[in-house]
């Protein structure tokens, strides 16, 4: 469909792209058509704290800068951004030009800290709080040479002095501990750890405190423990007690801790400094207290006696002015009003005597002044490097983005060359440092690649095209620990959005859809859930390594290359048992869930076929003292091989599982190989909890580099149930949403959309690339008609099909218009199911409860619950293919006499595809009538004639085999091959050693040969793992009227058999700059490593291969590069290739191959 697709004109495509996003003006922000980084030279500064910075002239002539006049100070320093894109969020573009002071032989100029001082209610600070950057230590500026002088600082309209002028300002000093992340979430770190007992000191400097004037202390304490925690503060005014409440173990089994504030006041003498002492008790053993921060506010004379001091200045709803004077000055000493960064202005000042007049106003924020004496000293910024010039700001029309770590430009480049070729995208390919850059001033910030996203989504608003940024891809693994407090870099790629809180794993998160909300007055903060919808489709590879984004990068393209099949109309419905809860209803709550999942999908999407797992239809294994599924295990395997669209999933879960029995784990999914992939939405806890220092299930299983999943939907944090099923449900429909055209982003983000303020979504994330286009066939295929053949020749039209009746059903084609698609030429593939019947699971769990008896006596009494009871369609009647010509096909078929004779609904499941022009189409029919019998049915009283091998043809009775083998089993019969299942002793089974306790049923394994209904073959590998030496394999099968025949061979097994390499050859044959090894051997669906040599006739090795891998048919198709290492020399050469399974030997063979003159 993807030709069609392309017929639509671009402009047709914009149209319906900008409708479909309801868009809207976006005018609170203006932007540049070019960064300053763009031209000039440009180096990269920055520092830690808030103050006066100088450069010498040398010094900026060593940087490689010309004209130290013309130097210009550009950016913002490193305080957090602002997360609300409202009107009264002062937004900066690209790099603000700052005033620089020319001081003759050096420059000097003002640079924020990574803490800010911000509005706060704690009258005894003034009402002022502290901020910190939490993914960034060091706040960046740019020294950028441009044709004009540098920026002079402008003066400040002046204010009225007041009659009453202030000689003393309330002076602000701190400490921010960030020593750990308690949770490992959030963006709160505590530090400063006191154990039981343990007592500290904490002193804080200041410029001229008033003598015996009282100075106040706020700090944000915090406990974590079982047990009442007690932080005692003492001073030299007061000595004061925090109780601060334990963690219940039922009630706050994620909570991390609590904390609380304290205050106390100080009086301080004639030295410069304050102290306050912090005492920690707790009756718990393991219990530990932690400070966040401390605030000291104390009152100091205003003199000019230092270099520099800043004169925080207390919020206020209403603008007054204050006037200072400010002794021991002179005429050298300026204030500059800095508390806007965009705006910095020079206070108007006069001097009286020795004393500098100055007025400034009050604001809603913190206001913040700074008085510094020109003739101080000052220090000097680290230089971070030399910018090479870049200009985001001129993009525009921008579809696909990738922000990449610089690391994996390359595979960035890759996969958004990949869209832009295969899907028509428009792209572009920036690095974190580059939007840092120009819209963070430098400093890591996640609301820096938000604010990019958004400048794309202003200018579509007013372009010409209306081309919207609809996907974002993140290369990059990220951390809770963006600042890398911890040491463990490999880890920190990209930073990660983290939410406020931080001490409840509930009620915290980590989210890159942070990154994807752009349309103007949207929230951040603890309000981000509250908007009302997500724009943008963000998804993210959490790569390390170079290895693994180029892994990603090919298993997308290996997804779009992927084979046609009946995977594509395949979902997994997966559910867990809910063994932690006490009654039955708790118990099947998860599957309760799923079969209404299971609604959702029949409602939007009828003709996807649907597979069950749930835990509690499989045998619950007790025998090591806890409860585990193998046998889930074993099919959640088996369905990962067969393949299938999606893989949705409802239960417990953790960060490296899912079920609380671990039922699949990461150990099972570094060991898929499968060449099909699905995408796996797990409605679960912390499946997909990416952001830590340990792998999660939902991480491993798309980077697996063999097989897994091409993405993961999961959570990252705990989520809830109830919630958790909106969601999916939401997922199910949007992905069969015409709108979202199967784009995994849009699907993504139109589904969180759909669940509104829910905060619970906030905790999911897509690990993928949201641009893939999912396998989803789009062509529909429709039942025409049917008509009964009859036993002398004559036909009917059937209104009902009936046991023993031969049918044929007339199907089309149709394309998105209704119409018969006559270019569509292929193979259909169909199922035919039997009306649904009830399924009982195995009622894997007892329940004691008291129960009181006839005499009074209340005892305890332990049940078994009941099953749970389902409906599905699970009777086969008939599976096969045939070929569709000019968009028509016909299925034939004998109906099983082991049918549900009463009348009712079956089931017919389609799929076709055409393999030339790359189309697939699916349809499904659930108003088959079934049932009843045919009134002419031919006599027939012997069995079907079975042909049972092992590992191909030759491999019959008496054969070496493997431990576990390939069973090939030829069928047929002129009245068809039972497998519905649906009589008790009626199927296809296989008995080993004659064991008829674990008799292994092959229906679900058998297909019709091609255009027939008659004959088919059933292939198997076998699960179970043989013991060395002699065993019998038995095969029973019956036909459609239950006559039964056997088979029964002879194998010999040997533990570490080699495989045999059937087929050895190479194309072209003689080669010039490139040739093809083809390899079969009689192995398939097991691991093989394969090593393959080119030979010369010295015995030289002149290339070599080693793959491993797991092929579905046992077949290698290697590609060679003549000119890989130098060109290889004309002649005769032997290809050698050794081939050996995990637990075999290796077998050998070689192939002759001529290289004539490159």
């Amino acid at each position: 469909m993807d030709k069609l697709f392309r017929l639509i004109p671009t402009c047709m495509l914009a149209s319906t792209l900008a409708s479909l996003n309801e868009v809207c003006a976006q005018n609170l922000r203006s932007y540049t058509d070019n960064s300053v980084l763009s031209n000039g030279k440009t180096v990269k500064i920055r520092v830690q704290e808030e103050g006066i910075y100088s450069f010498t002239y040398k010094e900026l002539r060593d940087m490689g800068f010309s004209n130290p006049k013309n130097v210009h100070l550009r950016g913002y320093g490193g305080e957090l951004l602002n997360e609300d894109f409202t009107d009264s969020n002062h937004y900066v573009d690209d790099l603000a030009d700052q005033p620089v002071v020319d001081l003759g032989d050096k420059i000097a100029f003002y640079l924020r800290g990574v803490v800010g001082l911000t509005k706060t209610n704690i009258p005894t600070t003034n009402n002022i709080g502290i901020t910190e950057n939490y993914t960034s230590d060091y706040s960046y500026y740019f020294l950028h040479e441009e044709n004009t002088e540098a920026k002079r600082i402008e003066f400040a309209d002046e204010l009225t002095e007041n009659d009453t002028k202030e000689t003393t300002y309330t002076a602000i000093r701190y400490q921010k501990f960030d020593d750990v992340n308690i949770g490992k979430t959030g963006r709160t770190w505590y530090g400063s750890k006191f154990n039981n007992g343990d007592s500290k000191k904490f002193s804080f400097k200041f410029n001229n405190l008033i003598n015996n004037d009282t100075a106040w202390i706020h700090s944000k304490i915090m406990s974590s423990s079982t047990k009442p925690g007690f932080f005692h503060i003492s001073t030299n005014l007061t000595d004061i007690t925090k109780k601060i409440d334990p963690l219940d173990p039922e009630k706050d089994k994620k909570v991390f801790g609590k904390e609380t504030t304290i205050d106390a006041n100080i009086r301080h003498h004639s030295t410069d400094e304050i102290s306050i002492t912090y005492k920690y008790d707790t009756d718990a053993i393991t219990g530990a207290g932690y400070i966040d921060y401390i605030i000291a506010a104390a009152k100091c004379s205003l003199k000019s006696n230092v270099d520099y001091q800043i004169i925080p200045v207390s919020p206020s709803y209403t603008e007054t002015s204050i006037t200072y004077a400010a002794s021991n000055s002179n005429p050298n000493i300026q204030v500059w009003d800095v508390s806007e960064i965009g705006e910095i202005k020079r206070v108007p000042t006069r001097m009286s005597k020795d004393s500098l007049i100055f007025t400034v106003k009050t604001r809603i924020s913190v206001g913040r002044y700074i008085m510094v004496n020109w003739r101080g000293k000052f220090m000097a910024p680290e230089i971070v490097g030399n910018v090479e010039k870049q200009n985001l700001h001129s993009l525009k029309d921008i579809e696909y983005v990738v922000v990449t770590n610089s690391e994996f430009i390359n595979q960035a480049k890759e996969i958004a060359d990949f869209h832009k070729q295969e899907d028509g995208m428009n792209v572009a390919v920036v690095t974190s440092d580059q939007v840092y850059n120009e819209f963070s001033s430098g400093t890591p910030d996640p609301t820096a690649i938000r604010a990019f996203m958004k400048m794309l989504w202003d200018r579509a608003a007013k372009s010409e095209y209306g081309l919207y940024p609809q996907y974002l891809l993140l290369i990059g693994d990220g951390t809770y620990d963006n600042r890398g407090i911890y040491k463990i870099s490999d880890y920190n790629k990209i930073v990660t959005y983290q939410s406020v809180q931080s001490l409840s794993e509930s009620d915290s998160y980590s989210c890159d859809d942070y990154f994807g909300y752009v349309e103007d007055n949207t929230f951040g903060y603890d309000r981000l859930y509250t908007n009302k919808r997500i724009n943008i489709g963000v998804g993210r590879f959490p790569v390390s390594k170079a290895e693994q984004a180029e892994d990603l990068v090919n298993k997308v393209k290996q997804y779009y290359t992927s084979s046609q099949g009946e995977w594509r109309s395949k979902i997994i419905a997966l559910a867990d048992d809910n063994d932690e809860k006490d009654s039955e209803s708790q118990y099947y709550s998860f599957f309760d869930q799923q079969e209404e999942a299971i609604r959702t999908l029949k409602f939007v999407e009828p003709r996807m076929n649907i597979s069950r797992i749930y835990w509690d239809n499989f045998t619950c294994d007790m025998s090591g003292g806890s409860r585990r599924y193998p046998e889930v295990t074993s099919a959640i395997t088996k369905k990962i091989s067969e393949g299938a669209l999606i893989f949705n999933y409802l239960g417990h879960g953790s960060y490296n599982a899912i079920s609380s029995e671990h039922s699949y784990s990461i150990t099972q999914v570094h060991n898929i190989y499968n060449k099909i992939y699905p995408v796996w939405f797990a409605g679960s806890c912390n499946v997909s909890q990416y952001d830590g220092f340990s792998p999660s299930f939902g991480e491993e299983i798309m980077l697996n580099p063999q097989g897994g999943a091409i993405a993961s939907i999961g959570a990252v944090r705990t989520a809830y149930s109830g919630q958790n099923l909106s969601l999916d449900k939401n997922f199910l429909r949007q992905l069969f949403n015409p709108e979202n055209e199967y784009r995994l982003g849009k699907i993504y983000r139109a589904a969180k959309t759909a669940n509104g303020s829910d905060s619970n979504k906030m905790v999911y994330i897509l690990l993928g690339d949201p641009g893939i286009k999912l396998k989803v066939p789009e062509l529909n295929l429709v039942v025409d008609s049917i008509i009964t053949l009859k036993r002398d020749g004559t036909v009917s039209k059937a209104d009902t099909l009936k046991a023993l009746s031969k049918e044929k059903i007339y199907c089309h084609v149709e394309d998105e218009t209704g119409n018969t698609l006559t270019q569509f030429n292929g193979i259909v593939n169909a199922t035919l199911k039997d009306k649904e019947r009830q399924m009982k699971t195995k009622a894997n769990k007892k329940l004691t409860f008291q129960e009181k008896q006839p005499n009074g006596k209340i005892i305890d009494v332990t049940r078994q619950i009941n099953p749970y009871t389902y409906y599905d369609h699970t009777n086969i009647l008939y599976s096969g293919s045939t070929i569709v010509k000019n968009g028509k096909f016909e299925i034939q078929m004998i109906i099983p006499k082991d049918i549900n004779y009463k009348v009712g609904n079956g089931r017919l499941s389609m799929y076709a595809y055409d393999e030339n022009n790359g189309w697939d189409a699916m349809g499904s029919n659930d108003k088959l009538r079934i049932g009843g019998s045919a009134p002419d049915v031919e006599p027939d009283d012997i069995g079907p004639n079975v042909v049972l091998t092992t590992n191909g043809n030759k491999y019959k009775d008496g054969y070496n085999v493997n431990p576990n083998p390939m069973v090939y089993v030829e069928l047929s019969d002129v009245g068809g091959i039972n497998v519905t299942g649906s009589s008790v002793g009626h199927n296809i089974t296989l008995t080993i050693d004659d064991d008829t306790k674990n008799v292994i049923n092959l229906n679900s394994y058998f297909k019709y040969n091609f255009e027939s209904c008659t004959e088919g073959k059933v292939e198997y590998h076998m699960e179970k793992t043989l013991s060395e030496g002699k065993h019998t394999i038995k095969i029973k099968a019956w036909d459609l009227q239950n006559n039964s025949s056997e088979s029964t061979i002879q194998i010999y097994v040997t533990e570490n058999l080699a495989p045999e390499i059937e087929i050895l050859t190479v194309y072209p044959n003689p080669a010039k700059d490139y040739f093809t090894s083809f390899i079969k051997t009689n192995r398939p669906d097991e691991v093989q490593t394969v090593e393959c040599s080119l030979i010369d006739l010295s015995g030289r090795e002149i290339l070599r291969k080693e793959l491993k891998d797991k092929p579905t048919d046992g077949s290698w198709k290697i590609e060679w590069n003549l000119n890989e290492k130098g060109k290889v020399s004309s002649g005769l050469y032997f290809l050698c290739a050794r081939i050996a399974t995990e637990k075999s030997n290796f077998a050998e063979k070689a192939e002759k191959i001529m290289v004539i003159a490159q």
